[in-house]
């Protein structure tokens, strides 16, 4: 099989495998710039694939990283996309102490394993984003 023929297979294959592994989060605030700027979207690496593969073990989250966790605030999860500062292991249970970059505190309240989504997926040690694109969706949700 020629080169060519090798390439036109494998790349749509890895591309999909790619779309299926990653998702891309919109950031709705300005809580994380410098290093990810308010509409920006990232792109995260899930915690598992369709519910079957476990991608990402959380256990293996580390101080520095930058993980996605849905908060509970009024019964509706809200996606937070913070930098873990600390962590705690309380009854056998991991817990993330969360901040945003631009944050002067620490978020209230510590994160448990259970609530990770996904962690930012990194080049160069800087996450991989699409400048401004996310600003589409937080215009139609009315988000300012």
């Amino acid at each position: 099989m020629s080169l060519l023929r090798e390439l036109a297979i494998a790349i749509p294959i890895f591309i999909v495998a790619m779309i299926i592994a990653s998702q891309l989060v919109v950031v709705p605030t300005s809580s994380m710039t410098p290093t990810i700027v308010k509409g920006d979207m990232v792109v995260v690496e899930k915690t598992n694939i369709l519910g079957l593969i476990d991608e990402l073990n959380p256990e293996n989250i580390k101080v520095g990283d930058i993980i996605v966790y849905a908060k509970n605030s009024s019964g509706t999860p809200e996606l937070i996309i913070h930098r873990v500062v600390g962590i705690n292991e309380t009854g056998g249970q991991k817990y993330y102490i969360m901040k945003g970059d631009n944050n002067s505190i620490d978020d209230p309240a510590m994160v448990p394993n259970s609530a990770v989504i996904g962690e930012s997926v990194n080049w160069n040690s800087k996450p991989i984003t699409i400048p401004w694109v996310g600003n589409i969706f937080l215009w139609l949700k009315g988000v300012t």
